[in-house]
């Protein structure tokens, strides 16, 4: 095995990650702050951190002070009455390697690329770009928008990577 262990964790409080802090075998913790699904929001993780700052900031501050690896944040942009902008200068402030952001864009079937674009131009870490990435058009304008590599979940959960790495 020549991969690297990256481990996508939610929490409800910055305490949730002690149980990790001692695994010598993660190369990146991913601090999930994108999530949607209804119970996870209503317990007070995933997307619902968006909103709860100060506990997204400790467990940014704890994860990226108490791991010896590699950290990203998950994000979901265009959550009503969450400025992504603001979030994403506030976690850049940490030495955060990965900014994952999914690119969601409500009643849309597409990614919301331009959002990728503005982010990426506004931060110095490494964005990978997600949402509806199926096919090589999808995955080309994702990079064209400016993400430095693209997450391709709902591909590979049918199984064919193929169609978009051409």
């Amino acid at each position: 095995w020549k991969g690297l262990i990256c481990a996508n964790l939610r929490a409800v409080t910055s305490e949730s990650f002690n149980a990790v802090y001692k695994n010598e075998n993660i190369d990146i913790i991913e601090i999930n702050a994108h999530c949607r699904q209804p119970a996870t929001v209503k317990a007070g993780a995933g997307q619902a951190l968006l909103k709860k700052t100060d506990i997204l900031y400790d467990s940014i501050d704890n994860v990226t002070s108490k791991m010896d690896c590699d950290v990203s944040v998950k994000i979901r942009a265009n959550v009503n009455g969450v400025d992504i902008f603001d979030i994403v200068e506030n976690i850049e402030s940490y030495p955060v390697k990965y900014l994952h952001v999914d690119a969601f864009n409500p009643g849309v079937e597409e990614a919301d690329y331009e959002i990728i674009n503005k982010i990426a131009s506004k931060t110095s870490m490494h964005v990978i770009g997600n949402n509806c990435i199926t096919t090589h058009e999808a995955y080309q304008k994702m990079l064209d928008s400016g993400a430095d590599s693209v997450s391709v979940a709902r591909a590979a959960l049918d199984g064919d990577l193929t169609n978009i790495f051409k």
